[in-house]
């Protein structure tokens, strides 16, 4: 790994919303240019919307890792799913998503869960499967034009 000595992992605060809104939607915009057309780029930003945010902070768990001042990563849980966990493109394969997931299913355990859930991007489809994920479906969202959004559903058993 290569996280930098002086990063931080803990909570988000409801006042950094915009912050973290702007992390995911930077990291859409560079990582998911190479899978999704336009289309599926603005329904993903969409899906991450500050009100979408907002509810998983006032909600569920939503987590950050800072360097200084800056969010270089994120991620959220809410019930037993986690959401939106995004790694600024510049600051990815050094350690930072899996930090922040490790994170995240430790809070999910904490709460009585032996089981998670989430929705897999094409993007980071073996992140999570070099994190023990296993794939139990796959969806296809029509979007306006005809085109389609497709993304994995996947889940991991924790054990408690």
């Amino acid at each position: 790994m290569y996280i930098s000595s002086d990063s931080e992992l803990r909570r988000a605060l409801i006042n950094e919303v915009n912050k973290v809104q702007q992390l995911i939607h930077k990291t859409i915009d560079v990582s998911y240019a190479e899978f999704y057309d336009s289309k599926g780029i603005n329904f993903s930003k969409d899906f991450h919307s500050i009100e979408e945010i907002s509810n998983r902070m006032k909600s569920g768990n939503v987590v950050v890792v800072t360097e200084g001042d800056c969010i270089v990563a994120t991620g959220a849980s809410l019930g037993n799913k986690i959401f939106g966990v995004f790694v600024l493109p510049e600051k990815q394969r050094q350690g930072y998503g899996k930090k922040v997931m490790e994170e995240l299913e430790r809070l999910l355990k904490s709460q009585g869960f032996d089981r998670v859930v989430l929705d897999i991007s094409l993007a980071s489809l073996d992140f999570y499967k070099s994190l023990r994920y296993v794939i139990t479906g796959e969806t296809n969202i029509a979007l306006e034009d005809g085109s389609h959004f497709k993304y994995f559903n996947a889940e991991k058993e924790l054990g408690l």
